[in-house]
């Protein structure tokens, strides 16, 4: 008997976008596998998957790759032939466009090949992905490298997804970092242990407003943190009105506050379980579950439990409303895009090295449910905004084959796609 869970929604884009934000001198071929597994190397993956798999390597500015056993005239399962062709034919016919890209991104997930973060780094991939914030990645060994495509000073926010392991001169950088006007989110036990993984028992980041002593609270149920009037007012832009109470399954980092520093949420410690009418909580603790500080001219959050593995979990609308508001409005990161589309359209955004074109791709993934991959539900009117003070040449639809118009409202270009299907691809053209 085969157990499956579902394939993971994102698994090309971090693949693709960690290799090309951590090397300037690597290609990436991400092979988009025609088999289920080895165990059945003659049966092909959903062929709706494995177009999804192609076009996230394409839009992240990765090389296509399809790999299968054999040749692919004599495959006993074709199904995704057609829609294999489909992609690289559209590669080929724009290569001009696949050619001298560079991400023009301004927030840095930081990742890492540590087995016990992948569930927190896939959940800030997922909420960034949905909300439409444009992020390269970097494994964190590269964070002092000289190889790699930008360094730490080109982005407006850093994040680190419970980023345990980190070297003396790694937190001295960001920490540097932050003093220069930077903007830094951590989670969880990030900094607490040296490079190779020993524990250090203190939080090194000294640009966090947490002092470095902590406690280690283990997973329980029934803990959660509770929001007041003043936690709702500093994060206007979640539309907290509704959520007094936020729920916590997970480790936790009882911390104290460096001076000033703000916490916000309590965190609520488990009561006894059983029937609501007799069991519930009576305490709410001082320990804030989310710190916010200022560190030279930077600024930090520091919310010290996984967020990112709850939400990768769950999906909670709580979580991602904690985490869009820390972003926005505690530390004042201003998106450079925006749209009106779904949070199920990924949307990357490239552009030429010379400045003579950019293009967004978009990708719909409303055919996925569970393990199954279905033909996405077409969407109408996506409405697209750059903010970009210069006025392309013309706009046009790549895979629709269509002229658009565009609006300018101060410093934002506006794009209305009209049909997005699959997958689009939207050039705008400019002087060179």
């Amino acid at each position: 008997q085969i157990h499956r869970s579902h394939e993971w929604e994102y698994h090309s884009t971090d693949n693709v976008k960690t290799i090309l934000g951590s090397y300037s001198d690597k290609q990436v071929s991400n092979a988009a596998v025609h088999f289920l597994s080895f165990a059945f190397r003659h049966a092909s993956v959903s062929p709706h998957l494995t177009e999804k798999r192609l076009i996230q390597n394409m839009i992240h500015g990765g090389g296509l790759d399809f790999y299968c056993i054999g040749r692919l005239d004599n495959q006993e399962d074709r199904a995704s032939l057609k829609k294999v062709s489909k992609v690289f034919n559209f590669h080929a016919q724009n290569e001009a466009y696949f050619k001298n890209l560079e991400s023009p991104a301004d927030i840095l997930l930081v990742t890492s090949n540590d087995w016990n973060t992948q569930a927190e780094i896939k959940g800030f991939i997922r909420f960034l992905s949905e909300r439409h914030l444009q992020f390269d990645m970097m494994l964190k060994e590269q964070l002092l490298a000289n190889d790699t495509p930008k360094s730490l000073s080109d982005y407006a926010l850093i994040i680190l997804p419970d980023t345990a392991n980190l070297s003396d001169e790694s937190c001295r950088e960001l920490d540097q970092y932050v003093g220069n006007g930077g903007k830094l989110l951590a989670t969880s036990l990030t900094s607490t242990r040296d490079a190779i993984g020993n524990p250090m028992n203190q939080i090194r980041l000294e640009s966090l407003g947490a002092l470095p002593h902590y406690d280690l609270l283990g997973k329980q149920m029934g803990t959660y943190f509770k929001l007041g009037n003043q936690d709702k007012a500093s994060l206007p832009s979640s539309n907290l009105e509704d959520i007094d109470l936020m729920y916590l399954y997970g480790e936790f980092l009882r911390c104290e506050l460096r001076e000033g520093a703000k916490g916000l949420m309590r965190y609520v410690p488990p009561a006894m379980f059983g029937p609501p009418e007799k069991c519930y909580y009576t305490e709410i603790s001082e320990y804030p579950g989310i710190i916010a500080t200022t560190h030279g001219s930077g600024k930090t959050v520091y919310i010290p439990w996984k967020i990112g593995e709850l939400y990768n979990e769950r999906s909670h609308h709580g979580h991602a409303k904690i985490l869009h508001g820390s972003i926005i409005d505690l530390l004042g990161y201003e998106p450079f895009v925006s749209t009106d589309s779904s949070p199920l359209v990924e949307i990357a955004y490239q552009s030429s090295k010379n400045g003579d074109f950019s293009w967004f791709g978009l990708l719909n993934h409303s055919g996925q449910l569970n393990t199954a991959f279905h033909n996405p539900i077409p969407m109408a009117n996506l409405s697209i905004r750059l903010r970009d003070p210069r006025d392309p040449k013309s706009v046009r639809l790549q895979n629709g084959n269509q002229e658009l118009e565009f609006q300018r409202k101060d410093e934002w270009l506006e794009i209305v796609v009209p049909t997005l299907e699959v997958f689009e691809m939207v050039v705008l053209q400019f002087d060179s």
